[in-house]
């Protein structure tokens, strides 16, 4: 490890050092931790991609991507279809987003439903092992989260999709990584990255008919492999495409700090304060899930005995109307709604696709005039580095009870263990495929590191 950082201050732009360290990074470098995060989040990822072809658009996806990027490459699962390394990044990227419970990064957002597909995409036709595949995957989270902690909030502010931007930076690292690009040519893959760069979140006001939140992630993972292929191929990107004059900082954020973004490399690993989201849709509501489900463990919830609901979290939760809405129109408003989240949390106990589209049920429906937000204080002094929220149930009687969480549900601070990461799984994969398999691939993917050829992980993976 002391050899990669010494060759990363040998260089000078931001994204040659970056580069130089992902390149030579190792499974042998990475702590335990991180390396367990990394099978973790390949788990999550492929569960997520199998339900969200079940859920989703998934079929007219497959179908564009085998007419549009024909080959025989890669692999979309879980139809076990070749594509070309693009088009099967771009298809397994889009389905890994649909169910809305990819991995999530209070600072940052959302990072396996691009990076994930980016390095199977490119590893597969390689031969890499798991071993390369869960470095690959580190390397990808580390340029995501140096980046991505300085520009999200000029994201927010302009409604950029991070997902779309880093993501595309950290996806060209993750096929970059796959295809064995020297230091040199992943520069050039991470500075030709950042001019494909792209992504607006203008899909949040127009939820019930857009496919853009799930067909970004495609985006990012298809450009991120072009970019890596065309360093291959020797085409150069500028020096410095991330913090110079006209470049990505300058393009997508503001005040970039070039050392930050380089500090202490190889001795902390962003994969390592990455979250899972047990819940589907909006991040920023599944507090309000959580501190719903404290409530249940009181005892059930009888709306018609409900007088007031008061929910208190922090600013950013509440302050975009889609958030706010009592009366979404549509399933997908539903699953960005706080009010609408707590109530399908306090009648189902749960905030899975199938409790979403139960969003007009009588009794969710009665409770959502009843429902008062508010900022807390307390809570939004801590964020963002905590994501709490506290629900305030008045029944009629005068009784009150409250539910409360310092951290969402899959938060490292509060985080899924293996046995509900699995659960999760086999929840959204429903029967695309058969039991015994879905047991064959769980076993395979918690010895991720001992699997010699990642292409048999794929095909487990598909029908």
């Amino acid at each position: 490890m002391a050899q990669v950082r010494d060759r990363a201050r040998e260089v000078t732009s931001v994204a040659e050092q970056l580069a130089a360290f992902a390149a030579q990074l190792r499974f042998e470098d990475l702590p335990r931790e991180a390396v367990h995060r990394a099978k973790q989040i390949v788990l999550d990822t492929i569960g997520t991609t199998l339900g969200g072809y079940r859920a989703g658009f998934g079929p007219l996806t497959v179908a564009f991507a085998q007419r549009h990027y024909a080959g025989s490459a890669a692999t979309i699962i879980p139809v076990g279809v070749r594509a070309s390394m693009e088009g099967a990044a771009f298809a397994n990227a889009t389905m890994a987003k649909m169910l809305g419970m990819d991995d999530s990064h209070r600072h940052y957002g959302h990072v396996a439903a691009q990076v994930v597909p980016a390095a199977l995409a490119t590893a597969e036709p390689r031969r890499r092992s798991g071993r390369e595949t869960i470095a690959a995957l580190a390397a990808a989270y580390e340029v995501y989260g140096r980046i991505g902690r300085q520009v999200r909030r000029t994201h927010i502010e302009r409604g950029y999709d991070i997902k779309g931007t880093v993501g595309t930076l950290g996806s060209a690292i993750a096929a970059g990584y796959g295809l064995g690009l020297d230091p040199t040519a992943m520069g050039h893959a991470l500075a030709l990255a950042t001019s494909l760069a792209s992504g607006l979140e203008t899909y949040t006001y127009d939820p019930g008919r857009t496919h853009t939140k799930d067909l970004i992630s495609g985006f990012a993972a298809r450009n991120g492999v072009f970019a890596a292929l065309l360093a291959e191929a020797g085409f150069r990107g500028p020096r410095g495409s991330l913090e110079g004059p006209n470049g990505f900082a300058q393009a997508f954020g503001e005040e970039f700090d070039s050392a930050r973004a380089v500090a202490d490399l190889g001795r902390t690993f962003e994969i390592e304060s990455m979250g899972f989201k047990p819940h589907a849709g909006c991040r920023h509501v599944h507090q309000g899930v959580d501190a719903a489900r404290e409530i249940r463990r009181l005892g059930p919830v009888d709306p018609s005995q409900v007088a007031r609901v008061d929910i208190g979290t922090y600013q950013h939760a509440i302050d975009a109307p889609f958030r706010t809405t009592l009366t979404p129109d549509s399933v997908s408003a539903a699953a960005y709604s706080l009010p609408t989240a707590t109530a399908i949390g306090l009648v189902f106990g749960a905030f899975y696709p199938d409790d979403i589209a139960r969003y007009t049920d009588p009794r969710v429906q009665a409770l959502l005039p009843k429902v008062h937000l508010h900022v807390d204080p307390a809570i939004q002094q801590g964020h963002p580095e905590k994501n709490g929220c506290v629900v305030r149930v008045t029944l009629q009687s005068g009784q009150v009870v409250e539910g409360r969480v310092e951290y969402a549900k899959g938060e490292p601070e509060n985080m899924l263990t293996d046995e509900e990461l699995e659960d999760k799984f086999k929840t959204v994969v429903g029967d695309v495929l058969p039991p015994d398999q879905v047991d064959r691939l769980i076993a395979q993917l918690w010895t991720l590191e001992d699997v010699s050829d990642i292409s048999t992980v794929l095909q487990l993976a598909s029908r």
